[in-house]
Parts: structure tokens; sequence; C-alpha cells
């Protein structure tokens, strides 16, 4: 049996008011909130290491450096063209999220074979990393320590599932 869901409704004359939709807003942040929502980073680059915090997360960047989290996965990047990096840093990123958050590397090397000796990616990495999308997926991240690639590598902490 059918029903009709209508019977009784009267329909709306053409002249009377629409409400329109709702905007989508972004959420926004109180200070000293632990929201992650709005990827807002604070990044460093001396030139030899980099690191990079979303504000509010600064503990966990320290906890990171200090090889609290062990390394959950590893992405290398050599070889790989600008565009394919981040693509695969984007994808990496995303599929390495979890119940907890995880710290993994990524290894864009140090560009050694590059004109001028400088990386492309390593140039590229911190920005990729602290800006949308990637960043939406991101807590923090520090140049690893030497028996890990030192400034040709990068630990990421990448955040929980919401």
């Amino acid at each position: 049996m059918t029903r009709d869901y209508t019977r009784g409704v009267r329909r709306l004359s053409s002249e009377s008011r629409r409400v329109p939709p709702p905007q989508a807003r972004r959420p926004t942040v109180a200070a000293g909130s632990r929201d992650i929502s709005v990827p807002v980073f604070d990044v460093d680059d001396d030139g030899v290491s980099i690191r990079g915090v979303r504000r509010g997360f600064e503990d966990l960047l320290g906890e990171l450096e200090g090889g609290r989290f062990p390394v959950h996965d590893t992405l290398d990047l050599h070889g790989s063209s600008a565009e394919d990096a981040r693509r695969a840093l984007l994808a990496f990123c995303k599929r390495a999220r979890g119940r907890v958050r995880r710290a993994v590397l990524v290894v864009h090397g140090k560009g050694s074979h590059s004109p001028g000796g400088r990386g492309v990616l390593r140039d590229e990495i911190a920005v990729w990393l602290s800006s949308p999308p990637v960043a939406e997926h991101v807590v923090c991240f520090a140049s690893a320590p030497l028996r890990r690639g030192g400034g040709g590598s990068v630990y990421v902490l990448v955040s929980a599932w919401r």
C-alpha cells in the first residue's frame, strides 16, 4: 500500500517569501582550544631543518621531536615530481589517520643531485604540510634526526579521525 504524504498539505503561493538555505560556516576557534578544524600553523625553516605546529598543539611538537611517538608508516618521495609528491603526500596522510594520532615518516631527500644542491621537495614539504588540503590531516611536523634521514626526511604527526 502506497501512502500519500502530501495529502492535506497546502501549496505555498507564488508570492510567499522563501527562506534561503543556511550558509555553510566554518566553526570559530576559542583561544586555547584544541579544535583542529581550522588549520593555522606556525612554521620554522632555518635552512637545515623544518618544523611546524598547529596552534594549540605545541606540546605535541616537543613529543614528536623527542621521538615519543612510534613511526607508523613511511612515504618515500625520492625521484617524484613536485605535483606527484604533493598528491602522494595528501593520499598518504589521509590513509595514515586512525583512531589515535600517528607519527609517520616522509622522506623527501636532501636534493644532493638537484640543480643548485637544494631539493625541490624539501622547499615545498613545509608549505604542503601546513596548507589545505594536507594540513587538515596534520597536527605537527619536524625534521627527523640524523639516524632517520636528518634534513632529508620529516616526522609528521597525523591527526585522529573526528
